[in-house]
């Protein structure tokens, strides 16, 4: 992963078949160049296929044609992602999304999932993610924001399949659909040395960054950290591991119905 410069350099050397021109530059062009690791995958979109987009209107949402329904690769992210203090010089997905799910637990605050902030649905098919806002407060020098377990999720996402990864975001339920209590857990936001940061949480269910290598599932979880003895983050986590420090209850690992359409 990386940013490089370069020069294209224009020069004439024959008009109609005949040999002219002295080898020099007639004009010069200033490119940029980024290495990223593999095709960007979804919510990210190089075919740039024709979708429909909700469009909110004075009686409520109306649906309209676009050619860019997901976004060809945003310059912006790809700057800030190839910068040193984030991706730059890394050569495997797994130290990429490790590093964008350390980044990104330091810059919310927990909140409850009935607020999102970035990720946002608008019917039973359709959702969006505001990756500007989100991008806006991974590089600001402001407080923590609030975020929950699906803006937190979907963002890990969005910028590690940019880079060529390949998560998807799953939901953690009971088998029965009803809430389970959690492990003592630091919710992001939180400090490890603080004992009164940690605690147990009713939840119906949690959103996670999953990865399916060799049909195992790893863990990458920006919202909270698992174990108060030996504090972790869940980066590349198997499945099993973290289903067992986050909670004494018989809990799954299933498909979240409502991917990203579109980015904002």
């Amino acid at each position: 992963v990386k940013k490089e410069q370069g020069t294209f350099v224009w020069n004439v050397t024959k008009i109609t078949d005949k040999t002219t021109g002295t080898g020099t530059a007639l004009t010069t062009d200033q490119l940029t160049f980024y290495t990223i690791l593999d095709v960007p995958k979804d919510p990210w979109d190089p075919a740039d296929t024709t979708d429909s987009v909700p469009v909110l209107s004075p009686n409520g949402y109306t649906y309209v044609g676009t050619t860019d329904n997901k976004t060809q690769p945003w310059v912006t992210i790809l700057e800030m992602l190839t910068a040193a203090a984030w991706c730059n010089g890394m050569t495997t997905v797994q130290q990429v999304s490790q590093k964008i799910t350390e980044k990104a637990n330091t810059r919310f605050n927990y909140d409850d999932w009935t607020a999102p902030r970035y990720w946002s649905s608008v019917s039973s098919s359709y959702s969006f993610f505001n990756l500007t806002s989100y991008h806006n407060q991974l590089t600001g020098a402001g407080g923590l924001a609030m975020a929950n377990c699906i803006d937190m999720a979907w963002g890990v996402v969005s910028l590690s399949n940019l880079l060529g990864d390949n998560l998807v975001v799953k939901n953690i339920k009971t088998p029965s659909g009803v809430t389970f209590l959690t492990n003592k857990i630091l919710p992001v936001g939180g400090t490890q040395t603080v004992a009164t940061d940690w605690v147990t949480m009713g939840w119906g269910y949690h959103a996670v960054a999953v990865r399916n290598t060799a049909g195992n599932d790893y863990i990458y979880d920006a919202c909270l950290m698992l174990d108060e003895t030996t504090p972790v983050l869940p980066v590349n986590m198997l499945w099993a591991t973290y289903k067992n420090k986050l909670t004494a209850s018989n809990v799954n690992l299933i498909a979240n119905l409502l991917p990203i359409n579109t980015l904002r």
